[in-house]
């Protein structure tokens, strides 16, 4: 129990042989309830920006074409007509119409265009934005926290993405490295008599790129295979070479 008062209750629990305490845990009631972020929830009052907006229809995304717009006439005028004029002797909400005039929200029984409502003046408030949920009215919650004892694991999948040797000159990948986490490149001197390993990920080759400099395939010992990927990602377009590269592999990185 919280000796300062704010209604905070814990527990935790001891080993069976006594000898250590587990960590302590936290419970929420009406008198101590979770923040936003610990019930996944978002404030009440919040708003979007037309960036978070999905699925907007390209009829509120864009004015239309002279093609899209429907039953619009084949002439202009569409046809021989006149028009009445309205006497100037008339007044709209007391302004006469001798000149031009302007119009206020006031004048048509209008609000503004820029205005705000109080929260009392919102109708069909629902219960999820009035109020916090109470601990039963929380859905899918965890019996237990942690939820149960449990740990992940990480492994690496290799594609073969170049199968034959190049030595010289450009080479095509039979996918674009941008389909992988990175790529491993297995290369060495012309004479073949060893081979040296680079991973170079995906982010890092995006990068090079962005700054417009060739990207080093291997750089070992004096020996270079240097270029840059097409805009396909998956050609390789060699610049500068005295090494062979003999198999490059996509890798992907999973966790279960």
């Amino acid at each position: 129990m919280d000796k300062s008062g704010a209604g905070r209750i814990g527990f935790r629990q001891q080993a069976y042989d006594a000898s250590t305490w587990g960590q302590f845990n936290e419970i929420y009631h009406t008198g101590h309830k979770p923040s936003y972020a610990e019930v996944g929830a978002a404030p009440a009052t919040h708003s979007h920006s037309w960036s978070q907006v999905a699925n907007i229809p390209v009829t509120a995304s864009r004015w239309p074409a002279w093609n899209e717009v429907s039953s619009k006439p084949a002439t202009f005028p569409p046809a021989a007509h006149t028009h009445d004029y309205v006497p100037t002797a008339r007044k709209v909400n007391g302004k006469a119409l001798t000149a031009d005039i302007s119009l206020t929200a006031a004048d048509v029984g209008a609000a503004a265009s820029s205005h705000s409502h109080s929260w009392s003046q919102v109708s069909g408030i629902p219960a999820t934005a009035s109020r916090w949920p109470s601990w039963n009215e929380v859905s899918s919650k965890p019996s237990s926290f942690t939820p149960s004892a449990h740990s992940h694991t990480g492994k690496m999948t290799f594609t073969l993405l170049l199968g034959s040797a190049v030595a010289q000159g450009n080479f095509t990948l039979s996918a674009p490295y941008s389909s992988f986490d990175g790529l491993v490149v297995i290369a060495g001197g012309d004479d073949s008599s060893y081979a040296a390993m680079s991973f170079l990920p995906t982010d890092m080759l995006n990068a090079v790129r962005s700054l417009g400099l060739d990207v080093c395939l291997l750089q070992s010992d004096g020996i270079r295979f240097r270029g840059y990927f097409s805009s396909n990602n998956q050609t390789f377009v060699t610049t500068s070479e005295n090494a062979k590269v003999h198999r490059i592999y996509g890798y992907k990185y999973t966790v279960s």
